[in-house]
């Protein structure tokens, strides 16, 4: 992919977001090659389990208690204003009670598929270079480059809570980021 936008340094990465291209990386071609990686198929299942656990209370949770609370002051609020309820106000009651069941129904068969990581490959000209966007924000010059593990011994974690390391191997011949992360069993 070739970065059309020199001018603010953005290219958009397969999982939507747009990319901010550091001013300090060197790239002479201008081209970029980007792909995706879903993490839970990275991270040994213990440490995603972690990961997801926070994920939910920080991102879930909090705004699923209140869209809940809502929903139930709502029906509450109904219920106490129409003691004895018309065809049209039973309706209504129903269309509430329906919503709160909803939302409490997702929150038992919740499931986090985990991030996605938008990986992008370049040649600075001398060397093939790999950056994961570990920030989910685009945000690259907050992300550790990387290049071969083999030439350069270079490591990265995914993130501080995790704590999960991983290396790159990239082959640049059949356009393929490999991404190495040690197993449950080492």
């Amino acid at each position: 992919m070739s970065n059309n936008n020199q001018e603010d340094r953005l290219i958009q990465g397969l999982s939507g977001r747009k990319l901010k291209i550091p001013s300090h990386w060197k790239n002479p071609s201008g081209n970029y090659h980007i792909g995706i990686k879903s993490l839970k198929q990275l991270m040994p299942s213990s440490a995603f389990e972690r990961l997801s656990k926070e994920r939910r209370e920080k991102m879930f949770d909090p705004e699923h208690r209140l869209a809940l609370a809502e929903a139930q002051h709502r029906l509450d609020e109904h219920i106490n204003k129409y003691l004895s309820p018309n065809d049209e106000q039973k309706l209504i009651r129903e269309e509430f009670q329906s919503f709160v069941d909803a939302l409490k129904e997702v929150e038992k068969k919740y499931n986090d598929p985990g991030p996605f990581l938008d990986c992008i490959v370049w040649n600075d000209g001398d060397k093939w270079i790999a950056c994961i966007d570990t920030s989910e924000q685009g945000e690259l010059d907050q992300c550790k480059c990387l290049t071969n593990y083999i030439d350069y011994h270079e490591f990265a974690t995914f993130s501080a809570i995790d704590m999960v390391t991983y290396s790159v191997q990239i082959h640049n011949e059949i356009n393929i980021l490999e991404i190495v992360v040690a197993g449950e069993y080492g």
